[in-house]
């Protein structure tokens, strides 16, 4: 088992950049996910009701209490810098669970097997460079932007594509007496992660300037930062939602408006 970590690609203009990595060396006092959208409701003058979907997001409360690493704490003033001017950090509560790879295939409702490609975070962490969805793995997945489906399970059995993609298929239900999916997905993208890793987390207006990194007296040090995790997109469900979107982009080059990650 790995440790919490923040990794991204500062923002730079001539001298090029590298990747940045934090790694904590204790775990987090409280981790908070909350999934929130924003929509607008129409109502007809007979009772009727119209809902337009509009942007979902996944507001993430992370909160390291009291830690003692003067080092830690500048290098986390240093990140929340960077998050402040526009730009994205992935997050994730294991860094040796940090992976995430696209759906390769239709799920219906009640699917219990379904194949994904090959994980595409493996440069976000050194733990992860090798890492693989695994049995017990709870995870993840989402659909793209504005529909944004998402429902949860455990992994029961993994197993290596027999084709050259370096992609897995997953089972959720192995025995046959658990319920499989709930909703129905598509390739175009939806993404399936590991559960408390976000690869592309944003600081959300309201943040900036709060007081995120906080000291009592410079002897110990307090974290409390909600970031705000938009779903990586490579390709959306809704043609011309979007422009300017590289349909064969890697998860690691796709970009909210900024690379992920960085």
């Amino acid at each position: 088992m790995g440790f919490p970590f923040f990794t991204w690609w500062p923002h730079q203009s001539r001298l090029g950049t590298t990747r940045q990595t934090i790694t904590l060396t204790e775990g987090l006092s409280d981790l908070q996910i909350t999934p929130r959208r924003d929509i607008v409701d129409t109502y007809t003058i007979d009772g009727g009701r119209k809902r337009e979907l509009l942007r979902p997001y996944v507001d993430v409360r992370i909160v390291l209490e009291r830690y003692t690493d003067r080092g830690l704490f500048r290098d986390l003033n240093s990140l929340i810098n960077h998050i402040e001017r526009g730009g994205t950090v992935a997050f994730g509560l294991d860094s040796a669970k940090a992976w995430a790879c696209h759906l390769d295939e239709d799920i219906g409702p009640n699917t219990k097997t379904f194949l994904v490609g090959e994980n595409e975070t493996t440069s976000y962490h050194a733990d992860s460079a090798s890492t693989s969805p695994t049995v017990g793995d709870e995870i993840i997945i989402e659909s793209s932007p504005p529909v944004a489906k998402r429902e949860s399970h455990v992994l029961h059995s993994v197993s290596s594509r027999s084709d050259s993609s370096g992609g897995f298929k997953l089972d959720i239900d192995p025995a046959g007496d658990e319920e499989g999916s709930t909703f129905d997905y598509f390739p175009e993208g939806s993404l399936v992660r590991f559960s408390d890793f976000f690869p592309t987390m944003i600081m959300p207006t309201q943040a900036v300037g709060s007081a995120m990194n906080t000291h009592d007296h410079r002897i110990s040090y307090t974290l409390d930062m909600t970031l705000t995790y938009v779903i990586p997109r490579r390709e959306v469900e809704i043609p011309n939602q979007y422009s300017g979107i590289d349909a064969t982009a890697t998860l690691d080059t796709a970009m909210y408006d900024v690379k992920l990650g960085g």
